[in-house]
């Protein structure tokens, strides 16, 4: 398996959830409230979780090839690392659902979620048609679909949006938003 589509796949899918990783900044007067503090918190400690998890299924990726795989081996190796995040997906999606944002970024936080939403979606469908994938180039395919895509685009933006609701309320963030 050529690294690079399951690569983009695994960087689009930390970006979807990689949406608030900075500190928090300010010092009293004119800082972020303590209830944006404490949503800030919340959502990283989802975003570690499922940055843990994405690293955790990558290393099973690694680990299940070996030196030389062939095409069926590389295509075998992709499925659980799929399923294992569209689970990890799911379950901070079922945890964000949790998590009550603050007025002042509520709407970037729906954005988010949606977003977030759209591209666990999408994910599940790659799941579902994984299954079915008998070659190389099927595979490559089937992750650079344009829905799939677009989903990854819209994560982005999502997270250049909440990055922006952020840093206006002074919340120190570096979220490193854009797609490579």
């Amino acid at each position: 398996m050529k690294p690079k589509p399951v690569a983009q796949a695994l960087i689009a899918a930390l970006v979807a959830f990689g949406v608030i990783t900075g500190a928090c900044g300010g010092d009293g007067d004119g800082g972020p409230t303590p209830a944006l503090e404490a949503y800030v918190q919340q959502v990283d400690g989802l975003v570690d979780q499922v940055a843990e998890r994405a690293k955790e299924l990558q290393e099973e990726l690694s680990g299940r090839l070996p030196p030389s795989p062939s095409e069926q081996e590389q295509i075998d190796a992709t499925r659980p690392f799929f399923s294992g995040f569209l689970a990890a997906m799911e379950d901070f999606l079922d945890n964000i659902g949790d998590v009550e944002p603050p007025p002042e970024v509520r709407s970037a936080h729906d954005d988010f979620a949606g977003a977030a939403q759209d591209f666990a979606d999408e994910i599940g469908k790659i799941v579902d048609q994984l299954e079915e994938v008998a070659s190389q180039a099927e595979l490559e395919t089937l992750l650079s679909s344009p829905a799939f895509n677009e989903a990854g685009e819209a994560v982005e933006q999502a997270c250049l949006k909440v990055e922006k609701a952020a840093q206006d309320r002074e919340i120190d963030v570096d979220l490193n938003c854009e797609l490579e």
